[in-house]
């Protein structure tokens, strides 16, 4: 199976959208097929309600994985209901790498805030089980992407 979701959970400035960047790098030049989905590019301007944000998200996610795409989603995700909701109804594999910081850390790279980006971070819940967690702050971006991508090789295969 070639086809599988990466779902990059996390608050702000953990890393996420960075993270995915560079694993879409490596699927590509490893001629596999991928495509990062964020939900602010998805959402631009568009005043729904962050759960149904997220669903929304989840079910274009679905679309692409079902057109045979790894798909890597770097979205906040601060319901865990929400998530467990989404990984349970997954058409294809699906991995929730939980990425975490020190705060100190994570306040340095944060440069502005608005009041929908302190909201998403007041309400997130840190995963229960995640597949896989990884501290930002103690290893450098390729480091990350190499840990997911270990990671998915040795449970993808299992399928």
């Amino acid at each position: 199976m070639n086809n599988y979701i990466i779902w990059l959970v996390g608050k702000r400035k953990t890393g996420k959208s960075t993270i995915a960047k560079e694993l879409n790098k490596y699927f590509t030049e490893n001629s596999l097929p991928s495509i990062v989905l964020e939900g602010r590019d998805v959402f631009k301007n568009v005043s729904i309600k962050i759960e149904e944000r997220i669903k929304i998200l989840a079910n274009i996610v679905f679309l692409f994985s079902n057109l045979g795409y790894i798909v890597i989603v770097p979205a906040v995700s601060p319901k865990r209901n929400i998530r467990q909701m989404i990984k349970k109804i997954s058409p294809v594999p699906f991995f929730e790498i939980f990425l975490t910081c020190n705060e100190k850390t994570r306040k340095r790279r944060i440069k502005s805030s608005d009041d929908f980006q302190l909201y998403v971070d007041e309400i997130f819940e840190k995963p229960l089980n995640p597949d896989l967690t990884i501290d930002t702050s103690l290893h450098k971006v390729v480091e990350c992407a190499k840990i997911i991508i270990d990671y998915v090789n040795k449970n993808i295969q299992g399928d």
